[in-house]
């Protein structure tokens, strides 16, 4: 739900709000798509902002595109509460072995 503390001083939300949405929507359509043991993480994004969200409820849907052994390619559309576009983003996700992410933590 965007209200005021997402706004950018031109009393819009914010870019980040808009994209943290599209990066979640992609990483979970990759994830649905996973082998047991593999993991993903967002390794470029390239987003458009088509219009202003200054409230109001905003979702994100995602389309895996292509899935290989190593990549995805994933879009994301935004809308607002009316339904209309408000962004849309083109992901490529990594798929590496959760034993990856263990050891880059160590």
């Amino acid at each position: 739900e965007v209200d005021d503390s997402y706004f950018n001083p031109g009393r819009v939300a914010h870019g980040g709000v808009i994209f943290i949405l599209a990066d979640s929507a992609m990483g979970a359509a990759v994830h649905t798509l996973l082998e047991p043991g593999q993991r993903t993480v967002t390794a470029e994004i390239k987003i458009n902002y088509i219009a202003p969200v200054t409230h109001g409820r905003v979702t994100a849907s995602a389309t895996v595109i292509n899935k290989r052994k190593r990549l995805a390619v994933v879009t994301a559309e935004v809308h607002d509460e009316q339904g209309e576009l408000v962004g849309v983003a083109l992901g490529t996700f990594a798929i590496i072995a959760a034993t990856a992410l263990q050891q880059s933590e160590s």
